[in-house]
C-alpha cells in the first residue's frame, strides 16, 4: 500500500492561510479476485491517513500559537530556569588523552 499526497497552501480573502490536502491510497494486494480485500485495505489506509493528518494539523496549530505568543515550548530547556551562578565550577578540567 502506498499514498500519493498533494497539498496546496494559499491565502484566503479574510487574510488567513488555507491548506488543502489531497491523498490517494493504492494497494496492489492480490489480483482481480481480491478487489473486496484491496478496497478494505485502501479504506483503512485512507482513514488512518485522515486521522494522522488531523493530529499533524493540531500539532502545527499548537506550535504556531506558542510562537505567536512568544511562550517557551513545554518540557524543553526553554521552560526551565537558568542554572544558578557558579554551577559547574567544581567539575575538574579534562586531561589530555583521557
Amino acid at each position: 500500500m502506498h499514498v500519493i499526497e498533494g497539498g496546496e497552501i494559499r491565502a484566503s480573502p479574510e487574510g488567513k492561510t488555507v491548506h488543502h490536502t489531497t491523498a490517494e491510497v493504492r494497494s496492489n494486494l492480490g489480483g482481480t479476485w481480491s478487489a473486496l480485500i484491496r478496497e478494505r485495505v485502501e479504506s483503512y489506509g485512507a482513514s488512518k491517513f485522515e486521522g494522522n493528518t488531523e493530529k499533524a494539523r493540531q500539532g502545527m496549530s499548537f506550535i504556531m500559537s506558542l510562537l505567536r505568543n512568544h511562550q517557551p515550548l513545554p518540557d524543553t530547556v526553554e521552560s526551565y530556569p537558568p542554572p544558578p551562578p557558579g554551577f559547574g565550577e567544581n567539575w575538574p578540567e579534562p586531561r589530555d588523552g583521557s
